[in-house]
């Protein structure tokens, strides 16, 4: 029958078998040697002849060992040789997560931020080298657009169109009814305007230019900025058909700028688009 005592040293609870009375071991707790005492020492009484342990032949000494076992409230712990120690997993040790150690967590963190600094500059410099300037960016700088204005003879010959107006309007600035340009002096078949002219004042004023183009029918205008702009042209040797009006579209823009424009166009062929001036540009050849 089992004898459970407690150890003399630190008074861990113990116990052994009936058979290995006097037997002394360490106490697995605090490693002093321990007599294992007589059941009638502590108080044991023997049990009836029905819970009478059946005989069993007597243990070597690594047997006795593996028969020693001490008892606490939390679990049962086996006492085994050293040479052959029992390795526990706490009972409040949840084995489904996995401890890392505090340095391997900020080397990751630390890792993580360098890559995405990497590729943010890289992304940056990339893009950058890609991106077209936008045109705030631009804005103020003075811009030259030239071209040259031609018309063709009855042969198909491309003759300079000399004496050609060109004008170039501003989109997004129009002048109000009382700051429209009169359209004296500003046609080809007007003489040449003076620099102070009223009408050439009031282009300037709401940011377009004039000019005329050369013997070789060439045109240079200086804008004060880049942007959006209207190219109204002129010509001053071909005039439109009898039966050839104006577009509705284009009268309507231009009587934003000038008053009246029917009397500026009057019968002159002309060409009036839409262009966007970013830096110094030569226009495509207009030929009527």
């Amino acid at each position: 029958m089992p004898i459970r005592f407690a150890c003399e040293q630190c008074g861990q609870k113990l116990t052994a078998r009936s058979r290995q009375v006097g037997h002394v071991a360490k106490c697995p707790k605090c490693k002093q040697e321990v007599t294992v005492p007589a059941a009638s020492t502590r108080g044991t009484t023997s049990p009836g002849p029905a819970a009478a342990e059946p005989p069993e032949s007597e243990p070597d000494a690594a047997d006795f060992y593996s028969q020693f076992a001490v008892y606490d409230d939390d679990a049962e712990w086996v006492y085994e040789d050293d040479a052959d120690p029992i390795t526990t997993v706490p009972t409040n040790v949840n084995i489904d997560r996995v401890s890392l150690p505090r340095t391997v967590l900020y080397a990751q963190g630390i890792l993580l931020a360098v890559v995405a600094v990497i590729a943010f500059v890289f992304g940056v410099l990339v893009g950058g080298g890609q991106a077209e300037p936008e045109p705030a960016q631009v804005v103020a700088q003075p811009c030259t657009v030239s071209g040259q204005v031609k018309y063709l003879t009855q042969n198909g010959t491309e003759i300079p169109d000399e004496g050609s107006v060109v004008i170039v309007l501003p989109q997004d600035h129009r002048p109000s009814a009382e700051q429209r340009a009169s359209v004296e002096g500003l046609r080809p078949s007007d003489p040449q305007p003076q620099e102070n002219h009223s009408a050439l004042r009031a282009i300037r004023m709401f940011g377009g230019a004039y000019t005329r183009t050369d013997v070789d029918g060439a045109y240079d205008l200086r804008l004060p900025s880049a942007g959006d702009y209207f190219l109204l042209i002129l010509s001053r040797n071909r005039n439109r058909d009898a039966n050839e009006d104006p577009v509705r579209a284009d009268l309507a823009q231009i009587g934003g700028y000038f008053l009246p424009a029917t009397e500026l166009l009057r019968g002159h062929r002309y060409e009036w688009k839409s262009v966007t001036v970013r830096r110094d540009q030569t226009l495509d050849d207009v030929v009527f």
